[in-house]
């Protein structure tokens, strides 16, 4: 089973925001796309009917971690 989720947390110093869209395959993170000014753009057009809603609150560290590993 594959879903998408959104992780927030606070913008940066400079107002920028900092999501992300996550690609879970079998509750596993698989990809995460920055989403910068793109909102669910910033997600392949394919796999944007997997996001259902839901959303989480992280830390910055978590956002940061989970970029860095995952983003495609």
């Amino acid at each position: 089973m594959e879903t998408i989720i959104k992780l927030n947390t606070t913008n940066t110093r400079n107002g920028n925001p900092r999501r992300l869209w996550v690609l879970l395959e079998k509750g596993i993170i698989t990809k995460a796309w920055d989403e910068g000014y793109s909102g669910i753009g910033a997600v392949p057009e394919n796999l944007r009917h997997l996001y259902k809603g839901t959303s989480f609150e992280v830390t910055i560290k978590e956002y940061n971690t989970t970029k860095k590993i995952y983003a495609v």
